[in-house]
């Protein structure tokens, strides 16, 4: 047995591994996690900014995730819910990965997803090195391709939301060649910024890096994550970075 974990795009040589045609591979894809947005209020109106997209990640022609954004993800936030923390991520080996905060009480029913409430911001896996960025409000998740924290809160019937997560994709893989296999990694989204003016969305991640943040004065707040690096924090600009994707593969 063997595994290999991608954090960046990279390439998949089977032959390195000792692997010979015939053997059987099993892939876990998981796309590069959503900004989180920033909400603006203010006497002349509310302004909103979105969190950038994250990209997908893939395994060759073979299998690939999407990364997370408003309509795609492993943990898509519902409508009209104002959930401001990031929805979480993949965490190798943990079974109670992913989930949605909860944004009545705060609590990260699954572990790793950012808490909607400030003062229940410990998790169970905070500090864990891949998620989403945080905010001076509230938690980006964590894992990899968690979503990124939503900046200033939101109200319902609208989108402002903290960033949701990347696809996760299982697939096994019978080796019909030995020839090198493209490995890609999406990066996460950037934390979108607004101001009385208005919003300015993250840019999209790609598969070799994060999105920067919608401040652009300094995109490197709420810059999305890569490389095993998570979201960057949004502080009191932007919304949080989202994470990195990955690839895993196991023989």
């Amino acid at each position: 047995m063997g595994m290999a974990i991608f954090e960046s795009s990279s390439n998949f040589n089977p032959a390195n591994h000792g692997l010979k045609i015939g053997d059987e591979i099993n892939v876990i894809c998981v796309g590069g996690g959503q900004g989180g947005m920033h909400f603006y209020s203010s006497a002349d109106g509310s302004k909103a900014g979105d969190g950038g997209n994250g990209a997908a990640s893939s395994f060759g022609n073979i299998v690939t995730a999407k990364g997370g954004s408003q309509t795609t993800g492993q943990y898509i936030k519902p409508p009209n819910r104002n959930i401001i923390g990031g929805s979480g991520g993949f965490i190798l080996g943990v079974n109670d990965w992913g989930g949605l905060a909860n944004v009545d009480t705060g609590e990260q029913p699954a572990g790793s997803a950012g808490a909607s409430d400030a003062s229940k911001k410990s998790g169970k896996y905070d500090g864990y090195k891949n998620g989403g960025g945080h905010t001076y409000t509230t938690n980006g998740g964590n894992g990899y391709g968690a979503g990124g924290a939503n900046l200033g809160g939101g109200e319902p019937g609208h989108s402002w939301k903290g960033g949701n997560s990347g696809e996760v994709v299982f697939k096994t893989h019978k080796l019909t060649s030995l020839s090198t296999i493209a490995v890609s990694v999406g990066g996460g989204g950037g934390g979108g910024y607004a101001n009385s003016v208005m919003g300015y969305a993250g840019k999209q991640g790609t598969t070799s890096g994060g999105g920067d943040g919608g401040y652009s004065s300094n995109a490197e707040y709420g810059k999305g994550g890569y490389g095993g690096i998570r979201g960057a924090y949004g502080s009191s600009v932007t919304g949080g970075g989202g994470a990195g994707g990955c690839v895993i593969v196991f023989w």
